[in-house]
């Protein structure tokens, strides 16, 4: 669907996407796994599976289905799970298998992420009072940033634009390009979880 995108050239998406940052205080190296592991996993779509399941076990209320951040930030798991996400400079996509796990692997990374990222910046109350939540957190995933809005818009959607943008969220020859899910499917918005409550 060309229509729906403005015909910017790479160096203007790349330009546009660079302001943005700039302008929220965002910077390459902004990351939530800055020291990377001294090597990477065996099968990461597997291992991420099995402790985002910990994570959710250990942090879900089963009154009231709410996430205990204080108890996930205590847990075992948790601490697992940094332990893994220092390991993702590693990842390639050859790594993550067939298309099945790579959604599976992107979606649990996006999900992890959030929680991540609202525990590092001690986010309380609504995420949208910070404009650039969803830009700000990101890892290192195959030597390449992805933010929570570039697993979403950029690999997940297919490289689609942001909502509020006009614009895909990977230039043409971004090296992140190569994550993108073709023929996404829109159903994995069911899946992803942004920290509100619904």
């Amino acid at each position: 669907m060309k229509s729906e995108n403005f015909d910017l050239s790479a160096f203007g998406v790349r330009t546009a996407n660079q302001i943005a940052n700039r302008v929220l205080g965002i910077g390459p190296n902004d990351l939530l796994n800055p020291e990377p592991a001294r090597s990477g996993l065996e099968n990461p779509a597997r291992k991420l599976r099995e402790i985002a399941n910990d994570m959710r076990a250990q942090a879900i209320s089963p009154e009231t289905g709410e996430v205990d951040y204080g108890k996930l930030v205590e847990s075992e798991s948790y601490a697992r799970f940094k332990t893994f996400a220092r390991a993702l400079p590693y990842c390639t996509k050859e790594d993550l298998g067939d298309r099945p796990h790579q959604i599976a692997f992107w979606i649990n990374l996006y999900n992890a992420l959030i929680l991540h990222g609202v525990l590092h910046y001690k986010v309380s109350g609504s995420m949208l009072r910070d404009v650039g939540f969803f830009r700000r957190v990101a890892y290192n995933v195959g030597g390449m940033r992805f933010s929570a809005d570039d697993i979403e818009h950029g690999v997940l959607r297919g490289n689609r634009r942001h909502p509020y943008l006009p614009f895909t969220q990977f230039a043409k020859g971004d090296p992140r390009e190569m994550m993108s899910i073709e023929d996404p499917d829109p159903r994995m918005h069911f899946a992803l979880v942004c920290g509100a409550r619904s």
